[in-house]
């Protein structure tokens, strides 16, 4: 499979995906509020220099809270993006980030939305959580010289046998990213058996052991073990 291939895929495509979020749309007022954000249109300007993380739902959110808190404040002049799937993700941003940071719902991976969507935000690096595999963001970031990093990553034996029956295309696709930083070494070892450079992989454990957990909620379970 190439690139044509997979994007005369999405084509053939395009009408279910319609008919999808049509259906959601009608079903979840969450959804229709900004369903023509998912094919690149809608998206509010930002003047600063943006960083943007994308994170798919509720559980990505969440692991990603300490990456966003740090960001904030090591790059309190830069505009923070984060990009969600979800209705339920966006709510979870907002609770734990009422402001200061921004919200989209990322497109589809048709390459016409992906170049709306950078030609509006411009993003001086793309952080996807967890191990999400976009052919034509992870190929138009790179034309743009927009770093993608995987962070969180985790690759399980049967998903990379799914990659694996693609090798050349994966290949490409991977050759895209910057960096991973995987949670464990095996999953490391599966990302290089695909094609991935050692080099451009870090073993880095789980981002979600680095939250700080108030002392309010050290005491509620210390009452609960008692």
């Amino acid at each position: 499979m190439t690139l044509f291939f997979y994007n005369l895929l999405l084509f053939l495509l395009l009408p279910l995906i319609v008919i999808r979020v049509a259906i959601r749309a009608l079903k979840s007022s969450d959804f229709r509020h900004r369903a023509s954000e998912r094919f690149g249109f809608s998206y509010n300007n930002i003047d600063s220099d943006i960083i943007w993380i994308h994170a798919v739902s509720v559980g990505e959110v969440v692991a990603a809270t300490p990456i966003i808190r740090t960001l904030l404040k090591d790059y309190p002049s830069h505009q923070l993006l984060v990009t969600t799937m979800t209705p339920t993700g966006y709510r979870q941003l907002r609770k734990l980030f009422p402001e200061n940071v921004e919200h989209a719902y990322l497109p589809y991976d048709f390459r016409w939305a992906v170049q709306r969507f950078l030609n509006c935000y411009k993003p001086l690096i793309a952080i996807f959580m967890e191990t999400e595999i976009w052919p034509n963001f992870y190929h138009q970031c790179a034309q743009r010289n927009i770093p993608v990093v995987l962070v969180n990553a985790r690759l399980s034996e049967r998903s990379a046998k799914s990659y694996g029956r693609f090798p050349g295309f994966t290949r490409r696709v991977l050759s895209n990213i910057a960096h991973i930083a995987a949670q464990h070494s095996a999953d490391a070892q599966r990302f290089i058996e695909l094609g991935v450079d050692t080099n451009k992989i870090s073993v880095t454990g789980s981002v979600k052991f680095d939250m700080d957990i108030s002392q309010d909620l050290h005491r509620q379970a210390k009452q609960l073990r008692h």
